[in-house]
């Protein structure tokens, strides 16, 4: 698409909007990531920084006529591939850490836990209708 420039201007807005959405996804998998996984997500985080700057860089070879067909600018970016592959690779292994880090409740004590929260519920409930009840009777009722 290397020859129509509104293509190449569309392509470049895409890949705009995918790189924020991806500083994003970084900012979060570093919150979601224990300390000690501090290095892989940096690491992460340059290889992507390389490859955006390449892809600036590529991006000024097109719009300045200096690489002409998408082939060239394929070729150019070759070299930046094995960094993406490296990062998507490593962005899986630290989400499928985070997963087994995350707590998981039992059914049986989830089970537990809403019957214990009803019967007090329950229970709540019996005395405000009786304190309603008692609230009613006439005084000389109570008195005695």
């Amino acid at each position: 698409n290397i020859g129509t420039e509104v293509l190449v201007q569309q392509y470049r807005a895409k890949w705009d909007r995918a790189f924020l959405h991806l500083r994003y996804d970084l900012i979060g998998a570093h919150s979601a990531t224990s300390t000690s996984q501090d290095a892989q997500v940096k690491q992460v985080t340059d290889w992507m920084a390389a490859y955006r700057e390449a892809f600036a860089h590529i991006y000024d070879l097109i719009s300045d006529g200096t690489i002409r067909t998408t082939q060239q600018a394929n070729d150019a970016m070759n070299p930046f591939k094995d960094s993406v592959r490296s990062a998507e690779e490593a962005l899986a292994a630290l989400r499928d850490n985070a997963r087994e880090r995350e707590p998981t409740l039992d059914p049986a004590l989830v089970a537990q836990r809403f019957g214990l929260a009803s019967s007090f519920v329950l229970l709540f409930t019996l005395i405000v209708l009786l304190v309603g009840c008692l609230q009613r009777l006439p005084s000389q009722v109570r008195a005695a």
